[in-house]
């Protein structure tokens, strides 16, 4: 695979388009093929054919501008953005992709135990034995909807 789009291609295909991973993986491959694209610009010395960062400019009105970066780069175009809002709002995108995806990769690949369905499933907040931790392995009960296993 050539990239984070070609993923997203792949579940697709594999799993149809209505299937939840495929949505997930139609969103977020997107950004993913963002952040390798401004990682292969920083890291390969492509800085000037592809990713503009600017440090504290001054406007002619006087304001100061915050250091942004801007992206493009292969099939990724980004308008400047403020570096302090880029880093924490793709470091959330990159922890939440990873934890959906695996999830799905999880969920796909699920074996029964018996005669009993598994599932992976969101953890409501107020049965988390870790705050942290939002998937589990578990099973629906009528009353108590998806209960983690172990």
């Amino acid at each position: 695979m050539a990239g984070w789009r070609d993923f997203a291609d792949f579940v697709r295909t594999t799993f149809g388009e209505q299937d939840d991973f495929a949505k997930l993986t139609a969103v977020t491959a997107p950004f993913l093929q963002l952040v390798r694209d401004v990682r292969d610009c920083l890291e390969h010395g492509n800085i000037h054919n592809g990713v503009v960062i600017k440090d504290f400019t001054i406007g002619a009105n006087g304001a100061i501008a915050l250091p942004s970066i801007e992206i493009d780069f292969r099939d990724t175009k980004r308008p400047a953005v403020s570096i302090s809002y880029f880093m924490p709002e793709a470091t959330e995108m990159l922890l939440q992709a990873f934890e959906f995806t695996v999830a799905y990769l999880c969920s796909k690949n699920l074996q029964p135990l018996a005669r009993m369905p598994i599932y992976v499933g969101h953890i409501a907040e107020d049965r988390r034995q870790n705050k942290h931790v939002r998937f589990a392995y578990g099973m629906y009960y009528q009353d108590q909807g998806f209960v983690p296993i172990g």
